[in-house]
């Protein structure tokens, strides 16, 4: 577990960039830091491995107040993960992933293996070890980026806005990519990002910032969009938060019509969802679709059911107020 206890960050003669920061990060869970610019999310992180100290209060790891530990040392106990990758362009990326590893006295063998191993968890081909990151993608060097930051095994992962420099399309790949990685490896993640359906999607729980470093809200994002705790809590969220609140309702909970109700060519022209996806998700599909369909499918390719997106909504309407909110 990481605990703030009444933490202030202040610059010489600047405004303060923390302010009075108390909470607890649950270990093996994904804690989101969310909120405008300035607002002291990244400060907050980079306390945790002391790139940035407190001006007061404490920062304790499992109990232990890092106050007393070495910045070095504590930085190598924990994995770090930059926007851009911060990759070193002067070495393989195998020799990137390898860092730290090698730093803490792993013979050169052993921490090659690692990356080996690491690139295909990460989902990468194991030919790229060879490469230079000039060489690779933006997301290619981001998922670098996370396997590098995994190399040591540590069980606390700092991530500052890793993917905000990748286009949307690369960056749901890398979201879901993260999501797969933590029900695998159980990792105790502080993430960092501007980005509110980000912060949803990704956090178990989420810390809203606003002016000054002021924690505003922390809870899990269920609750966030169902009772902002007061109006700049609101007014970030935005006013489709009911929209966004769908994604925490199973579509299992709406009423799909049989697919032999509806022809081959539309449904050929559907866009599929598992049968376990969110009704955000069902309602993406079908606002995306050729037919404006979405059509449930099993694993084994078994079509269950068909809906249009206005059906969906006539579906929720009025059933649930934090939806239509």
């Amino acid at each position: 577990m990481i605990r703030f206890e009444h933490v202030d960050k202040r610059y010489d003669g600047g405004a303060p960039a923390v302010t009075d920061l108390t909470l607890e990060i649950p270990t093996g869970s994904i804690t989101v830091f969310v909120g405008p610019s300035g607002c002291g999310k990244t400060t907050s992180l980079r306390m945790i491995n002391r790139m940035v100290d407190a001006t007061t209060g404490t920062i304790e790891v499992d109990g232990r107040d890092i106050a007393g530990i070495a910045p070095h040392q504590l930085r190598r106990s924990m994995g770090y993960v930059m926007q851009a990758g911060g990759l070193m362009p002067h070495r393989t990326i195998a020799e990137n992933i390898a860092t730290v590893p090698r730093l803490l006295g792993t013979p050169k063998a052993q921490a090659r293996r690692r990356a080996d191993e690491l690139l295909a968890t990460v989902g990468l081909d194991a030919d790229l070890a060879r490469r230079y990151p000039a060489q690779l993608s933006g997301g290619q060097q981001q998922r670098v980026g996370v396997a590098r930051a995994l190399a040591a095994d540590p069980p606390i992962l700092l991530m500052d806005e890793p993917f905000s420099a990748v286009d949307p399309v690369v960056r749901a790949e890398l979201q879901n990519e993260l999501l797969r990685l933590q029900d695998q490896l159980s990792k105790t993640i502080v993430f960092v990002t501007h980005d509110i359906d980000e912060a949803i999607l990704l956090g178990d729980h989420v810390a809203v910032m606003g002016n000054g470093g002021v924690l505003q809200q922390f809870c899990p994002p269920s609750e966030l969009l169902r009772a902002p705790a007061n109006d700049f809590v609101a007014h970030f969220i935005g006013r489709d938060r009911g929209f966004r609140a769908l994604s925490f309702r199973p579509a299992t909970d709406l009423r799909w019509a049989p697919p032999a109700d509806y022809s081959d060519a539309d449904l050929a022209a559907a866009v599929e969802v598992p049968p376990s996806a969110s009704i955000r998700a069902a309602l993406d599909a079908a606002l995306t679709s050729w037919s404006g369909l979405a059509l449930a499918v099993e694993q084994d390719g078994t079509a269950v059911g068909v809906l249009d997106a206005a059906e969906i909504g006539r579906q929720i309407g009025g059933r649930d107020q934090d939806v239509v909110a």
